[in-house]
């Protein structure tokens, strides 16, 4: 637990090399920096917030209380004056941590509004904490081996083979095991001694290892996991332990505490046998039979699911219990489980995740999903989501997946669309088929993007490494390839990110547009723009644009959340949480958890009470629900719909995939 807060440093000017020294030092010594959290340091040339940090340094914000908080306060004061010329902002979760005219310490309603950092911050450092002065990891002694497993083990550092160990005892079987796990466990594992161990234990029969794996459960909380892993693989007979295994999987849960034994169970134990039709069909009636309300039994039912997953039989299986699911509960599948379907591609799963798509209102993983099996009959349900301008961002990338001139020519169509994000997927499509000669498409909408302020980290076909997505310059600057036709791109250079233009980002007609991510988009740099100048005179236009933008998203059918949970790409309301506008406007109470409308209508009501309001005209009549609802049907907008003869003709292959379960010899 803890309390968090967040440290800024700002300045007109950037560090110097003695000043990031002096920075440095201080943050290391003073315990700023510790495990988990980052303290960052902007790049020579940076101005403005040129250091951050965030994190829970204490479990109370009391100094009388809790020592580590004396300490931090103690160091923020030191950081306070550590330059003359910088401003030390801070902001924690209980508005309380502030600065007195002497020291950092608790203070009444402190000032806690923080400078908007940059979104790009590819080029900065993190300080790293403090290393103890036993860094080097201890030296570890020689594991104690039976005679027969430690010549083996010298036989292989002397790059020999070892001599026969198919006579090795349980014991000395177990042995080795547990020696397994204690040299991969703690802070300094020998990853050199447990890869040697590995190769001993291949020569060890796999029925020795399997069987002490079920006998002693508790070795599968461990590194050895791994090795029982690649022994059953090496087991001629998995049959003649099958049962065994599911009846160490039908283990209950633990009394208290996660029980993360079911992932090592499944990819140990089951994950080898996942093409067994008689374990499968004993999974497939479990899962028919789960319990999916349980939260002890979450972990065991995603497992089972990705196990069931890995074959078409299991798929069937999955497929019976979906459909009493979407009946009875209309539960979303999983990002996980759609991502384990269309990785292995089965065709049996296309018509549940055509009717998942046509009932949902959450697409964008549906749509990559479906993608991914490369159907071309796919192409002409990606046209139709195109043709409603709501889903282009993901029809560009789902198109990565096609060949063909028909996704081509798709691809063409967007290269010219309003927003940058999907003018760079579509160009990375290009890319891919036509090579360099796409190049300067790409490099345009990167920087489009960037200039606007929305640079989202775009993946190209194939994607990029980590490393390359630290910035668009990297993103462009090493050769990869894709398929063998991804361009040599070291000769793109990006240049700096020009000033953001902000009728081009903010003005009212993308608030206004029909398609909903540049809606969004706009809305979004509105909000940052006004909470970083501490603006407030927008407050009513942007409460009244986020009003219609919902209604539209309601119009076309598209979520606010996604299947998880989490906030999808159409949700904006997040900022009025933020205590800039919380304290420039009165908002009398915590908006993030109250519903939408309720900060909406009292914005209607009071925002001009504190600060007068440059209320737009083209959203003057949104002033509720009602009006907000009209003007969004005065759009006309086009939801994606299905044909019923479509619905009919999906629901009778799912149900034949489902009755052929149940048929003699299914």
């Amino acid at each position: 637990m803890g309390w968090t807060i967040w440290i800024q440093l700002v300045r007109g000017r950037a560090l110097d090399r003695g000043e990031r020294t002096r920075l440095r030092a201080h943050v290391r010594a003073s315990g700023l920096v510790g495990e988990g959290y980052a303290f960052e340091v902007a790049p020579a040339g940076s101005s403005g917030v040129i250091a951050r940090a965030g994190g829970k340094l204490a479990r109370s914000l009391d100094p009388d209380e809790d020592p580590r908080a004396a300490k931090l306060m103690a160091a923020l004061t030191e950081l306070h004056g550590l330059f003359a010329d910088a401003r030390l902002e801070l902001a924690d979760d209980f508005h309380l941590v502030g600065w007195d005219g002497t020291a950092v310490t608790l203070v009444q309603d402190p000032d806690q509004e923080l400078t908007e950092p940059p979104r790009d911050r590819a080029g900065w450092t993190m300080v790293p904490a403090r290393r103890t002065p036993t860094a080097r990891p201890p030296a570890r002694a020689a594991p104690k081996l039976p005679p027969a497993l430690a010549a083996a083990l010298a036989a292989i550092a002397a790059g020999e083979a070892p001599d026969d160990l198919s006579a090795t005892t349980p014991d000395e079987a177990l042995v080795l095991l547990r020696v397994i796990g204690k040299a991969a466990a703690g802070k300094h594992p020998d990853h050199a001694l447990r890869n040697s161990l590995d190769v001993v234990a291949s020569h060890v029969p796999a029925r020795t290892l399997v069987d002490l794996a079920l006998a002693e459960v508790a070795l599968l909380d461990t590194a050895a996991s791994t090795t029982i892993a690649r022994a059953m693989e090496r087991l001629p007979d998995r049959a003649a332990v099958r049962e065994r295994v599911l009846a160490v999987w039908q283990l209950p849960p633990p009394a208290k505490g996660p029980d993360r034994r079911w992932d090592a169970i499944g990819y140990a134990l089951l994950m080898p046998l996942a093409h067994d039709p008689w374990l499968i069909a004993r999974l497939g009636d479990e899962h028919d039979a789960a319990d999916r309300d349980d939260p002890a039994l979450w972990r065991r039912g995603y497992n089972r699911e990705r196990i069931l997953a890995l074959s078409p039989d299991g798929v069937r299986r999955l497929i019976r219990r979906r459909r009493r699911d979407r009946v009875e509960h209309r539960r979303p599948l999983t990002s996980g489980l759609l991502s384990y379907l269309s990785g292995e591609r089965f065709d049996v799963a296309v018509p549940t995740l055509l009717l998942e798509l046509a009932v949902a209102r959450d697409r964008d993983d549906l749509t990559l999903a479906l993608a991914r099996y490369r159907e071309p009959r796919f192409l002409l349900i990606l046209e139709r989501m195109l043709a409603t301008d709501q889903y282009a961002r993901v029809v560009a990338e789902a198109l990565h997946h096609f060949d063909g001139d028909d996704a081509t020519a798709m691809l063409l169509r967007l290269i010219d669309h309003a927003d940058p994000l999907v003018r760079i997927r579509a160009s990375q499509g290009l890319v891919g088929r036509q090579g360099a000669p796409a190049l300067p498409r790409l490099v345009a909408a990167v920087e489009a993007a960037r200039t606007m302020g929305i640079w989202r980290h775009e993946y190209p076909p194939g994607g990029w490494c980590n490393a390359q997505l630290r910035s668009p310059a990297d993103a462009l600057a090493a050769p990869w390839t894709y398929r063998g036709r991804w361009p040599d791109v070291t000769a793109v250079v990006l240049g700096p990110a020009e000033a953001s233009d902000p009728p081009a980002a903010e003005a009212i007609d993308r608030m206004l547009s029909p398609n909903p991510d540049i809606r969004r988009d706009a809305i979004e740099l509105a909000h940052q723009r006004a909470i970083a100048t501490r603006d407030a005179r927008s407050a009513l236009t942007l409460a009244r644009a986020e009003r219609l933008h919902r209604a539209l998203c309601d119009a076309a059918g598209l979520p606010t959340v996604t299947g998880d949970g989490s906030t999808s790409r159409v949700r904006v309301s997040g900022f009025w949480s933020s205590p800039v506008w919380r304290k420039l406007l009165a908002i009398p109470f915590d908006p993030a958890y109250k519903y939408d409308w309720v900060t909406w209508d009292w914005l209607e009501a009071h925002a001009g009470e504190r600060v007068a309001q440059d209320a737009a005209a083209e959203l003057a009549d949104v002033r509720d629900e009602a009006s907000a609802k009209a003007r969004a049907e005065a759009y006309g907008l086009r939801a994606l719909a299905f044909a019923r003869a479509e619905y009919e003709a999906w629901t009778a292959r799912e149900a034949a995939i489902i009755d052929a379960i149940d048929a003699p010899g299914g």
